[in-house]
């Protein structure tokens, strides 16, 4: 039953990698062949292309970390405990070096909500500044600025990172005498992993960088990838007060992986033809617009 259980699991997050990957370069394909020998607004589109393909390579990179990792978070009073069952314990099994680079995954965690999200907000505010403000677009915002800004949000995303490591522990006496073995949340397959509560300054730091940031990027994406990313906060809740059953967890956790899916669907759908059937559809609402930024959403 259990060879069965992580066989699907396994089976899911092959399924969310694969599609995520393939979307992503098609994001990449796209804004290659349809911006390479554009014409009409050259300067818009290449800035924008450039935060198309960094929030697709974003993407990936999350796909990667989130598939891999394939974690559960188990909160108690004393420590968060995290276990996976993941492909790390297949290849390293219970070693420092799988405790390792398990630890350097789950901390990257925060860097990539980090990542994605300012990406994402990047793009929204070149967007609306492109409709709204556009003398602003072409005298502020430059293709430097663009690369810089991107810079800064990898080094921040980089902190977060840092500061996530270093709240983190693999004592593992202190790990089985606090969450033993068999009590329904885990098995001698699972490799697991705490931080302390009492680090209170790095928690607290960490999880208003990771958490504002990810509601941020909820909020500018769409309302569907918090119907997906609910399921995750309320059994990490419900392990707080009850034993909630593995398969529970570790399907609820594997919602998060689809939010790499989605962010390249949405972009796909809302980037390219919503625009052109907006336009087609409501051009009254856009009436106040010049000429000029029209042929910039027919193109955006």
């Amino acid at each position: 039953m259990g060879s069965t259980i992580s066989f699907t699991f396994y089976c899911i997050y092959m399924v969310q990698f694969i599609t995520s990957i393939t979307l992503n370069i098609l994001i990449l394909w796209l804004i290659a062949k349809r911006y390479s020998n554009e014409s009409r607004n050259e300067e818009y589109i290449h800035k924008y292309r450039i935060l198309l393909g960094h929030m697709a390579l974003a993407c990936i990179r999350a796909s990667f970390t989130f598939s891999v990792l394939q974690m559960c978070v188990h909160l108690r009073p004393l420590a968060a405990i995290i276990t996976t069952k993941g492909p790390i314990l297949s290849i390293f099994g219970h070693t420092e070096v799988a405790f390792i680079i398990f630890r350097i995954l789950f901390s990257d965690v925060c860097g990539v909500i980090c990542i994605m999200s300012m990406s994402y907000a990047l793009a929204a505010f070149y967007r609306y500044t492109a409709i709204a403000r556009n003398k602003a677009l072409h005298e502020f915002i430059t293709k430097r600025n663009i690369t810089c800004a991107l810079i800064s949000v990898h080094l921040f995303g980089l902190a977060v990172t840092v500061l996530g490591y270093s709240g983190m522990t693999w004592d593992q006496q202190f790990l089985i005498s606090y969450f033993p073995i068999g009590n329904g949340h885990m098995d001698f397959d699972t490799l697991y992993i705490g931080s302390h509560f009492s680090e209170r300054s790095l928690m607290r730091a960490r999880t208003l960088a990771a958490q504002k940031l990810l509601v941020h990027a909820l909020l500018i994406q769409a309302f569907l990838p918090t119907m997906l990313v609910i399921p995750l906060f309320v059994v990490t809740l419900l392990t707080l007060a009850m034993d909630t059953p593995p398969l529970l967890e570790y399907f609820s956790f594997s919602l998060i992986g689809w939010l790499p899916v989605l962010d390249p669907i949405i972009t796909i759908y809302f980037v390219l033809p919503f625009r052109r059937l907006m336009l087609a559809k409501m051009p009254r609402l856009l009436c106040h617009h010049d000429s000029n930024m029209n042929s910039i959403l027919c193109n955006v």
